[in-house]
């Protein structure tokens, strides 16, 4: 198996910050849409790495994944979104619009930005 990277952004899973995800202009449209329909975002679940994508965890300056970026945990969460991530077989919900219901719950540990959860799912 050999030694893990020395950057962990190069483990194979993270591959180098390059995986698809909500970046700042889907962010703040999402954002648009909720003040323009009066609507709340309860939350958006992704089978992926990160809601975010790696591009926008990389923040505007390209080089820094800890400060500019992230936009959807940063903008999202102050906005009461709960955001899943790892959420496999989730494409399959998107066929049954309005008839299925996701449950989800999560461990609360303190001081935590993450914890593991138990997903269900509901269909009618």
């Amino acid at each position: 198996m050999g030694d893990p990277p020395r950057d962990p952004f190069l483990h194979p899973y993270i591959n180098g910050l390059n995986y698809p995800g909500f970046g700042k202009a889907a962010v703040e449209k999402l954002i648009e849409i909720e003040n323009r329909k009066g609507i709340r975002i309860n939350g958006i679940a992704m089978d992926n790495l990160s809601i975010d994508s790696g591009e926008s965890g990389r923040g505007l300056d390209g080089k820094n994944p800890c400060g500019e970026g992230w936009y959807a945990h940063q903008f999202g969460l102050t906005r009461g979104w709960k955001l899943l991530e790892n959420a496999s077989v989730i494409g399959q919900l998107a066929s049954d619009t309005g008839r299925c219901s996701l449950i989800a719950g999560a461990i609360r540990l303190t001081s935590a930005t993450k914890a593991p959860a138990r997903v269900l799912v509901s269909c009618r």
